[in-house]
């Protein structure tokens, strides 16, 4: 038997860091009016219109004070008049906005109001139109909100891995606008998204990031959720005793800031049920006080199910019984309510054993035709279980062999719910059974008439279900044989694949090594031709230089008519000196050893790109350091061969370099205009030579096609 708490079918870990999200209004300062006018939003309706009205006539309000309002009349008419009128005045407001700072925020409140009626898929599209108009405004704020939203979606799709993207993006924006709230908010949605994939070392981690985040921002409702949400984890993996100590403490927090802790009072009845059913039933009461003055019928009846389900394991069945019914009663007998199932198996066990068979029949085939409907394979199976007991108390043993092997048939069917056509065999194996019924009161009516062919007939049927349970055992035993060797074999072949895995591992590490070796190497024979070029021959051409210019100045004296010969001798030889200079310079940037990576890449690019038509920005991030001379040297020489590939092959008439880091990577970007790469051209001389170097640092490359016909190469090399 079920409790039914917050925690059910995981959806309990997500909810209320969600709540953060769906809140449609934003924290404005306003002016003296604007505030006053604020305290009466929350709970008229009224006034929300007229404020809006006056707002639109011109009274004192500037823009920020304007929206805020106007998100207050939207979240009153979600709660007073209807979603799709709430929906159709958002969209209204962003058509008002646009171009304004506010646009971004409209996308972000229809997507909240999407999320609440459960269009995920629209809500998903609202967040990425503010992303993209976000990210045009340069507005970080909206775009970290926008992708925390969008988490919370995917999340509740199951996009668990394109959820943890937005969600990693989102903390870097809040982090970086040092934003510790949202910061920490935006960890509590991490957490219940490896918390819903049963993750929960990753999800404690994000908690407690999320706790580090709050450590100077005193008590608050966040703090509380996440001391609630790792209450959970220790109660999924039975630490008890931890799980009550943090939910007392999340309790404190709702009293200090004067909240009902009814979530906390029932996890407490939940970790108490595994230590003292006493305490159990004294936090579920606490939580079922708070239930009846709420006006959702569903919190009292999950309240009372859980005291029910208390009260029947401390023995206490006639009261357990009471409760139940109350609980039916607080859904007024809708045996269409989600989760009634488990509740009506609960009353048809106890009027089983209080011998009230009629009534005991009645719930548990309500409770087997509302499993099957709803497809609900375990409650289908605790329905079975139910009808076996009932008919094995009425010592109709003939059923209990039936309702005992479909119970078995739906045991075997919850290892694995996919089985879709199954389930609807078992459906029609039900109505037979129905039928099948029917035909045994007929039997039965004949058999009463007859006590000795009765006692026999029972006697023989009970022996067909001793025997029965026999060759389950047998089966059982044979499964477990089985399941054994297919263990072993799959350690075998994991054992097989790891080794394949270390192998294939080494193979690439001598790969690199070599490869490293060779373009060391080639560096090192660059740096030595550089220096001999520089304080060799170019200080030995400087000297010649120096002495042939003296020398020409006392000919050219001597001898004017020689004069202009000497000097277009002395242009060449100041040619060739710059020439050697400038090579020197190629085969080792003296820039890049005493500068850094910014100082060497703008001096290539303004030497390469000075005398061609083709204009040239540079752009750089975060690289307010220097990094290893390996990286730096293989980042310099990707760039200069990119560029060169540029001027030779792309026809472009202009370039864009950017280089930033971002946390341990460093990114290189260039992009030009020109007529873009072919699949047949990556496998180039020039970017085989690109891809080697990469290979030497652990960096990636990828070419894309531009927005402006050219190409994107993104150049990624991890700084450790």
């Amino acid at each position: 038997m079920a409790i039914f708490r917050y925690r059910s079918i995981k959806a309990y870990a997500f909810i209320r860091g969600i709540l953060a999200l769906v809140l449609l209004g934003t924290s404005q300062s306003f002016g003296q009016d604007a505030n006053e006018l604020a305290d009466k939003l929350s709970s008229n309706y009224d006034s929300c219109k007229q404020i809006i009205i006056k707002l639109e006539e011109g009274k004192p309000y500037d823009l920020d004070d304007q929206f805020w309002l106007e998100q207050q009349l939207v979240r009153n008419m979600l709660g007073q008049e209807s979603p799709d009128a709430a929906i159709d005045y958002a969209a209204s407001l962003t058509k008002k906005y646009k171009g304004t700072h506010k646009e971004p925020s409209t996308y972000i409140n229809r997507g909240n109001l999407f999320y609440v009626t459960g269009e995920y898929e629209k809500a998903v599209d609202m967040y990425n139109s503010a992303i993209d108009i976000a990210e045009d405004m340069e507005r970080l704020a909206d775009i970290a909100k926008a992708n925390n939203n969008k988490a919370g979606c995917l999340t509740s799709l199951g996009n668990y891995q394109e959820a943890l993207n937005a969600i990693n993006g989102s903390i870097d924006s809040y982090l970086a606008l040092k934003d510790s709230v949202n910061a920490a908010n935006t960890y509590l949605v991490r957490g219940n998204n490896y918390f819903a994939q049963d993750i929960f070392d990753e999800a404690m981690s994000s908690y407690q990031a999320g706790l580090e985040m709050l450590v100077n921002q005193g008590d608050s409702q966040l703090k509380g959720s996440l001391l609630n949400n790792m209450a959970l984890i220790f109660n999924e993996t039975k630490q008890w005793t931890k799980a009550i100590s943090y939910l007392r403490q999340n309790i404190s927090i709702c009293q200090a800031l004067n909240i009902p802790p009814v979530d906390s009072y029932t996890n407490l009845g939940e970790s108490y049920r595994h230590i003292n059913l006493d305490s159990a039933l004294y936090y579920y009461e606490l939580s079922l006080g708070f239930a009846r003055e709420s006006p959702d019928p569903e919190a009292l009846y999950r309240a009372l199910n859980n005291i029910g389900l208390v009260k029947e394991e401390m023995g206490y069945e006639d009261e357990a019984l009471e409760i139940y019914n109350e609980a039916l009663t607080a859904i007024d007998n809708n045996f269409d309510y989600p989760k009634v199932a488990q509740l009506l198996i609960n009353i048809a066990n106890i009027e089983t054993l209080n011998q009230n068979y009629d009534r005991a029949k009645k719930m548990a085939n309500l409770a087997l035709e509302k499993s099957l409907k709803r497809r609900e394979l375990q409650h289908i199976q605790n329905s079975y279980a139910s009808l076996y007991s009932l008919a094995k108390a009425q010592k109709n043993y003939e059923d209990a062999l039936k309702y005992d092997n479909l119970r078995d048939e739906y045991r075997d069917s919850v290892l694995n719910e996919s089985s879709l056509d199954a389930i609807a065999e078992y459906e029609a194996k039900y109505q037979l059974a129905l039928k099948e019924q029917l035909i045994a009161k007929e039997r039965n009516d004949k058999l009463q008439a007859i006590n000795k062919q009765k006692s026999a007939e029972a006697k023989r049927q009970e022996s067909e279900l001793t025997a029965a349970n026999r060759q389950k055992w047998i089966f059982g035993l044979v499964g477990g044989i089985l399941a054994i060797a297919f263990l072993a074999l799959f350690v075998i072949q994991r054992n097989r694949r790891k080794a394949q895995a270390e192998k294939d591992a080494a193979i690439i590490s001598e790969r690199d090594k070599g490869l490293q070796s060779v373009i060391s190497a080639q560096e090192e024979e660059r740096k030595r031709i550089s220096k001999e070029l520089h304080d060799g021959i170019g200080q030995q051409l400087s000297g010649i230089k120096l002495a042939w210019q003296n020398l020409s100045t006392s000919m050219g004296q001597k001898a004017p008519e020689e004069f202009k010969q000497l000097m277009t001798i002395s242009s060449v030889l100041d040619e060739t000196t710059a020439e050697v200079r400038n090579l020197s310079h190629q085969m080792m940037p003296r820039a890049l050893q005493e500068s850094g990576l910014i100082a060497a890449i703008e001096g290539m690019l303004q030497k390469s790109l000075q005398f061609s038509n083709i204009q040239y920005e540079f752009d750089h991030y975060n690289v307010d350091k220097r990094f290893s001379e390996n990286l730096e040297l293989s980042m310099y020489r990707i760039c200069q061969e990119l560029i060169n590939n540029v001027i030779k092959h792309s026809d472009a008439s202009s370039v864009m370099v950017q280089l930033f880091r971002n946390q341990d990577k460093l990114i290189l970007i260039v992009e030009d205009n020109g007529k873009g790469i072919s699949k047949g051209d990556e496998s180039g001389h020039g970017l085989l030579n690109i891809r080697s170097r990469l290979n030497t640092v652990h960096g990636t490359v990828n070419y894309e096609p531009s927005p402006n016909s050219g190409t994107i190469a993104t150049i990624v090399i991890p700084i450790n």
